[in-house]
């Protein structure tokens, strides 16, 4: 928009500015207002490791296992011509293939198209659609940035008319292409957003009865002083950046964005916390500030609204997401690890994602379908789709991460609540995670030494559940487990998997061989049995 190519003018009113105090280098940001939300919460991370060995995302009371797949609605469908026809069928695809979350962008300008005109037309529709193919919801508040830009179309006017963008030390505001970047220390932004982000939790309230929406991401990529890929600055020098900038005592650009940052989340935190529709809230930060350890500072303050930050890992390398829930700057504290978005149609997506459950975090795939890819198929997306009539289709690794998904989830709540070994839990095991054509290794599993062994590649998972009781997969290929015939003698050995409720459903008995002082179990491809001991 033309006007907002000039230098701003020198005569702009000083408007009144919110004081972030001085904060040591080591320090964070301290926010003095409790962050008690004002009802019983619909999800919430159980940070307390009093009755599970992990942290654990719990949805409704109970512990929920989180595999998601972002899906991009708004962009087909307001960018590239999509119709709901076309759209809504990816959506019974995403359920058909084991999800059981879907990440769902919001636009500022979809809620709020005119200044206090509210649409709530897409809001209802994701629901509704997620409802009928029994998904689960997190909404991307995409607000006043998305990915460190201000995006005309993602943006109501009226905040384009209203409200400071970040200036460099000349006074001229960051700029690539069309897009600019709003500045996040303009007290009056902030308040505008708290208010807009109010009706949207106000409206879920309302609407979502079912509690099919259970988190919120706030923000997508923030940045403070940087459009991502682009121009940067060290910091704003806005009116309002600079008085924040001087009244704390800065010195240390890096860590005034931080607390810009945390303090802007904090913030529009609170307000989903303070909701009638509180749940879990997350950011995935990407940029030039991840206050990461800052946060951690007010959790133990009992002050933060954020539950958890992460990153969006655009790599194919396994021991990326191996390491990421173990020793990362997302596993630190009491900071939930998950991978925020990721390829989804890189071949060994769903290695990657094994990887990720093996080192403790939650994994999440972008997206769905790449509405970027001009030939309809790439390494972000899932399936893929024919650009002129947008049919939209499977390729291999979608039969693949289905596969996956529907293994896995025959042990949902056990990944739900259950650290792995190797991430500092006793109780989960996990075997082969490089999908090695040949593996046989034996593994510590609490208190026996379990040995998985396949030629085809498979990846094995196993659960002690009790004393007396083992759950065993076998994802991608077959495998065969092995205990010590010394364990203890068989009760009964069944084939079938562990319900919504963690409850087994038997689907006959397995065979099991006892040879060679070895008490083994070949499993097939997909398969998961339950082994009780006497």
């Amino acid at each position: 928009m033309p006007e907002r190519n000039r230098r701003p003018s020198g005569g702009i009113a000083r408007r009144a500015v919110l004081t972030l105090p001085a904060v040591a280098m080591a320090g964070s940001v301290l926010v003095p207002e409790s962050a008690a939300a004002q009802a019983t919460p619909i999800s919430r991370v159980d940070t307390s490791k009093s009755t599970f060995d992990k942290l654990v995302l719990m949805v409704d009371g109970k512990p929920f296992y989180h595999s998601g797949v972002q899906y991009r609605y708004e962009h087909q469908r307001y960018q590239k011509g999509w119709t709901d026809a076309q759209l809504k069928p990816i959506l019974k695809m995403i359920a058909e293939d084991g999800f059981n979350v879907v990440n769902i962008p919001l636009w500022w300008s979809q809620a709020e198209p005119e200044k206090d005109v509210f649409d709530w037309t897409d809001l209802e529709k994701y629901i509704d659609w997620c409802n009928e193919y029994g998904l689960k919801m997190e909404l991307l508040w995409f607000s006043h940035e998305s990915t460190g830009h201000s995006k005309t179309l993602r943006v109501p006017q009226y905040v384009w008319d209203t409200y400071e963008l970040v200036v460099d030390a000349s006074g001229k505001p960051l700029q690539q292409d069309a897009d600019f970047l709003f500045d996040k220390t303009d007290p009056n932004l902030l308040q505008r957003e708290r208010y807009v982000l109010g009706k949207v939790m106000e409206h879920l309230a309302a609407y979502d009865t079912r509690h099919t929406t259970i988190g919120i991401q706030i923000t997508n990529e923030p940045n403070v002083a940087q459009l991502q890929w682009g121009v940067s600055s060290d910091r704003s020098y806005s009116d309002p950046s600079n008085a924040l900038w001087n009244e704390g005592g800065y010195t240390d650009a890096a860590q005034f964005r931080r607390d810009v940052l945390l303090h802007y989340l904090t913030e529009l935190g609170r307000v989903v916390k303070a909701s009638a529709y509180p749940i879990y809230t997350r950011v995935n930060t990407v940029g030039d500030a991840r206050p990461v350890a800052e946060n951690e500072a007010l959790r133990a303050k009992g002050a933060h609204t954020i539950d958890f930050f992460g990153y969006d890992p655009y790599t194919t390398n396994i021991d990326t997401f191996y390491d990421y829930g173990r020793k990362t700057m997302w596993s630190q504290g009491r900071n939930f690890p998950m991978v925020m978005e990721t390829f989804a149609g890189a071949a060994n997506a769903h290695v990657m994602k094994f990887n990720s459950i093996a080192g403790n975090a939650a994994h999440n795939l972008y997206a769905a379908t790449d509405g970027y890819a001009a030939s309809g198929s790439s390494n972000f997306g899932l399936y893929d789709f024919d650009p002129v009539t947008h049919a939209v289709t499977r390729k291999h690794v979608s039969l693949e991460i289905r596969d996956f998904n529907r293994t896995v989830n025959k042990i949902r709540r056990d990944l739900a609540t259950k650290a792995p070994v190797e991430a500092g839990g006793t109780r989960l095991q996990t075997y082969n995670r490089a999908a090695a054509a040949s593996f046989d290794v034996a593994k510590t599993l609490a208190d026996v030494n379990l040995r998985y062994t396949t030629t085809t590649g498979g990846q094995g998972i196993a659960v002690e559940r009790s004393r007396t009781e083992f759950a065993l997969i076998s994802i991608d290929n077959g495998g065969t487990y092995s205990f010590p015939a010394s364990y203890g003698s068989v009760r009964s050995v069944q084939s079938g998997y562990y319900d919504v409720n963690d409850a087994w459903v038997s689907q006959g008995a397995k065979s099991y061989s006892t040879a060679n002082g070895n008490i083994s179990i070949t499993l097939a491809e997909g398969e998961a049995v339950r082994v009780l001991f006497n």
